[in-house]
């Protein structure tokens, strides 16, 4: 079960996922009722904008979703090629324009679950079928997925896009990489993260405040190295005491 308010009003969405029913109320739950553009019986994930209050979606666990963009009195179907992923967060939002959002897609059709992961994207709120960003990914980010972090610059605070991707010959973890586009991935590089060179072994990345970082695990060990930027272009290692060790959890 999940529920969240819609911030600055009485309105409510409530989750049922185990009867498969998503509830709406106007009026902080006096009255609650079935939205009745959503099929019940059918499992949803919940997920609410994190920059607009007037949008939410609904992800379902095939290849269906429903979307909103005024607090859930109207619902709008979109559909995607993949399922939503279980290795990375489904949805990536851009802070200043709420239309951008990332899909971060896998397609299983192995029998041992060795799946397949990749990422679409959406400049329309997912009002036309979103378009696929690149395969082989390990999650997909906009670099201006934080109110806090900047590039520097807006029009590349408006485009540009990290990836965690396969290596070019493997897909073991070892050799994964970070790229960066400005395109939509018509484009690619592999930044320098550590003193003019590239590091393999990239486990993942976030926002901390207004840093992006980067997470490297060296093969045969648990230790970590963290790399930062304060402008997704000029990267620097973070530097621990020699007694303090950084370990994959």
């Amino acid at each position: 079960m999940s529920l969240f308010y819609f911030d600055d009003t009485d309105t409510i969405l409530f989750n049922d996922r185990d009867a498969g029913i998503v509830y709406r109320t106007t009026n902080a739950g006096i009255k609650w009722d079935p939205i009745a553009q959503v099929p019940k019986g059918v499992e949803h994930f919940l997920f609410e904008h994190p920059y607009d209050n007037h949008r939410a979606y609904l992800l379902g666990g095939a290849l269906d979703h429903w979307a909103t963009d005024d607090r859930g009195e109207t619902w709008y179907q979109f559909s995607t090629e993949h399922y939503l992923s279980t290795f990375s967060a489904p949805l990536n939002f851009h802070a200043e324009d709420p239309e951008k959002i990332i899909f971060n897609a896998m397609k299983c059709d192995d029998p041992f679950m060795m799946c397949d992961e990749m990422a679409y994207h959406t400049v329309d709120g997912f009002k036309t079928t979103p378009k696929l960003l690149r395969t082989a990914t390990r999650g997909c980010y906009f670099a201006k997925s934080s109110n806090l972090f900047s590039t520097g610059d807006p029009k590349t605070d408006g485009r540009r896009i990290l990836c965690v991707a396969e290596g070019r010959y493997s897909n073991w973890p070892r050799d994964n990489r970070l790229l960066v586009s400005d395109d939509y991935f018509d484009t690619e590089e592999e930044p320098d993260l550590d003193k003019g060179r590239t590091v393999p072994g990239v486990v993942d990345m976030a926002i901390v405040s207004n840093y992006l970082v980067v997470a490297v695990k060296a093969e045969g060990t648990q230790e970590m190295a963290l790399f930062v930027t304060t402008d997704a272009e000029h990267w620097h290692r973070a530097e621990f005491p020699s007694d303090h060790r950084l370990e994959e959890d």
